[in-house]
């Protein structure tokens, strides 16, 4: 809390505006991660800008793959743990297979909107500024690179 009250003085911002900013930094930075972790998988290494399946090389437990594993079978979440364990990105096309039949993009998808909703939300209590409108488009601007993930 005192960091909090350092921080409004140097903002001259009051104590509702600097928790407002907070909730939209820590709600856009939530989406922002499901934004990633869904890259990883829907992607193309051209938006991503590295190869596919990195998150899933380096064991990180990503939401379309914790989404896979809670709808999923025994059968394939038994195949997807030795996958993970054993990641080739040959097995992309089985992985993406598995994510499609149980809709984990668009899960994924509609958890990110939740999220870039709080944050804009969290942006009312902000007087109407050129500042708030550039917090609001960049909710704008990662919806819209989400709602790219998996148009061919």
């Amino acid at each position: 809390m005192a960091q909090l009250c350092k921080r409004r003085l140097l903002a001259e911002a009051t104590l509702e505006e600097a928790q407002a900013l907070r909730n939209y930094g820590m709600a856009l930075g939530t989406a922002y991660q499901i934004y990633d972790d869904c890259l990883d998988l829907f992607g193309t290494e051209t938006d991503a800008g590295k190869s596919l399946g990195t998150d899933i090389a380096g064991g990180k437990a990503t939401l379309p793959l914790l989404l896979l594993q809670d709808q999923a079978g025994p059968e394939i979440t038994t195949q997807l743990g030795q996958m993970v364990g054993q990641w080739d990105e040959n097995q992309l096309n089985i992985l993406r297979g598995w994510l499609s039949e149980f809709s984990t993009l668009e899960q994924s998808q509609a958890r990110l909107e939740r999220y870039l909703a709080e944050a804009r939300e969290a942006l009312e209590v902000i007087e109407a500024s050129a500042h708030r409108d550039v917090l609001t488009a960049l909710t704008r601007f990662l919806a819209q690179q989400s709602a790219q993930l998996g148009v061919s």
